[in-house]
């Protein structure tokens, strides 16, 4: 049964990245449907691309995402259940070359084995599909 995990968020532009995201304001996914395994990301920005650490989020009373910026964050996180947060940041000083567009990409599993990718373009528009 296929995962779908978004992310959450409002993102200006392009320019306004590498000072945004950091450890006081991550990347937010959501888990909305099924269990998603193996999950690990990258951003693309600037010609370079950044690991994502990954940790988990819990909402509070206002929905607010809480999370312990000095917890330990892993590049492959092992699973997350339906309703869970991702809190994802990227490794900044681990860029390596590409010729690939601007993007935040997500790679997961289902259950099973069937891998999928959630790629959120320089647009900032998503698709998820399946992937290699």
């Amino acid at each position: 049964m296929k995962p779908i995990i978004m992310r959450d968020g409002i993102l200006g532009d392009w320019n306004e990245i590498r000072t945004t995201i950091n450890q006081a304001s991550p990347l937010k996914f959501k888990v909305f449907k099924n269990h998603a395994t193996d999950i690990e990301g990258y951003i693309i920005f600037d010609g370079k691309k950044f690991p994502l650490f990954l940790m988990l989020g819990l909402p509070d009373i206002n929905n607010k995402i809480l999370y312990d910026s000095k917890s330990p964050s892993i590049l492959k996180m092992g699973w997350a259940a339906p309703d869970t947060f991702l809190i994802a940041i990227p490794d900044w000083d681990k860029g390596v070359k590409t010729n690939e567009d601007n993007q935040i990409k997500l790679i997961y599993k289902d259950i099973g084995t069937t891998s999928y990718c959630l790629i959120e373009n320089q647009n900032f528009s998503s698709t998820i599909s399946k992937c290699n």
